[in-house]
């Protein structure tokens, strides 16, 4: 898994998971900061639940995870504060007692209290009240966790134990299931290394050797061949449907994958391997609601729609950690760079603004 996250960073330009997202289009309510503290705006860019939390995340299946309680070190750190979580106006449907906590999954989410990981339902009742080395989070009714240092398996929403990963799979990033199934990086030795896929079952139903394998997506698999240093789409029999030609490939989504060819061009194409559409920039995301953003191999970012064209120009936003989220709702993430410091806000896809950039530092809430 860290060769795959190497090769990402390397290659490929996609939108990291940021503040625009889970039910943000839905409840048409966006994190924003504002006084040094934390909110939710609505569409027309008003202040809809007050900034009034140290740190807030998107909505997810109806709740926002938010912290309160932090406080500065005598060095000027942050330290300390507890999580829980909010309804979409703004009242706490599970208090703020959590040293700290996940999105909800599936209607559980993973959380930490008194030094122990343990699953809870959408009411604060602990579900699964193991206590994990690591977690992760659920989908497609199963979670990865550590039993012990380096022995990692899959629970349901039981807390079952659904299955055990063998001996050689490689458990620093464990992989979420997709489709039913799940893919698994393995090393036996330095030379018998690759990728395995499992059932629900824990059946092992492919072995890909001497590869990097993604998840499961519209019946495909992204698979970088080791030996040919290219990457191409194999189904869950093994065949190779897309040989392995391309320099960079993601999973299949909504009809289309981006690959990077043989020239360094970034493209998208269909599950035939027909190219719909060449990119004239060598940095681009993943389209969100027809846009995907593009940087210019340094730190400024702009917006192309599906023709290839820019619909918000370079110039004035930024995104230095490349982790600006695409269109959620109609609207997207934006940062701006002021002296040494960052400002976050909101475009509309016209790139009009909607919420001002602000500054991101936190500030003590006046309580």
């Amino acid at each position: 898994m860290r060769a795959l996250i190497l090769l990402c960073a390397l290659s490929c330009l996609v939108a990291a998971p940021a503040l625009a997202d889970g039910d943000t289009a839905a409840l048409q309510l966006w994190p924003v900061h504002k006084d040094g503290q934390m909110g939710f705006m609505n569409r027309a860019g008003e202040l809809a639940i007050p900034a009034r939390y140290d740190d807030v995340n998107p909505f997810h299946e109806g709740l926002a995870r938010v912290k309160v309680g932090q406080t500065f070190t005598s060095y000027g750190a942050i330290t300390g504060g507890t999580y829980g979580y909010i309804d979409p106006k703004g009242e706490w449907v599970i208090k703020a007692e959590y040293d700290w906590a996940h999105d909800f999954h599936e209607g559980l989410a993973l959380v930490k209290r008194d030094k122990k990981r343990m699953y809870i339902d959408r009411t604060g009742k602990v579900v699964i009240p193991g206590d994990f080395h690591r977690a992760e989070d659920f989908h497609g009714g199963f979670a990865g966790v550590e039993l012990r240092r380096d022995q990692w398996a899959y629970i349901d929403k039981q807390g079952k134990i659904a299955f055990h990963l063998p001996a050689g799979a490689d458990n620093s990033d464990p992989a979420r299931f997709s489709e039913g199934y799940v893919v698994v990086q393995f090393r036996r030795s330095k030379q018998d290394r690759g990728s395995w896929v499992f059932d629900t079952q824990g059946n092992k139903v492919l072995e890909i050797p001497h590869a990097i394998a993604r998840d499961v997506k519209a019946g495909l698999i992204a698979v970088r061949d080791h030996t040919k240093s290219r990457w191409g789409f194999m189904d869950l029999s093994g065949k190779w449907v897309l040989p392995a030609l391309y320099k960079f490939a993601w999973s299949f989504e909504g009809g289309r994958a981006q690959v990077t060819l043989e020239d360094g061009q970034v493209a998208f194409i269909d599950k035939a391997g027909k190219i719909l559409l060449r990119s004239p920039f060598t940095r681009v995301g993943l389209f969100h609601e027809g846009l995907a953003k593009v940087d210019d191999e340094g730190e400024r970012v702009a917006y192309m729609d599906e023709q290839g064209k820019l619909t918000v120009p370079f110039g004035r936003w930024v995104d230095p950690q490349n982790s600006m989220s695409s269109f959620t709702g109609g609207l997207a993430l934006v940062r701006e760079r002021k002296d040494k410091d960052i400002f976050e806000g909101y475009i509309d896809r016209a790139g009009t603004v909607v919420w001002a950039p602000t500054p991101t530092k936190w500030k003590p809430a006046k309580r």
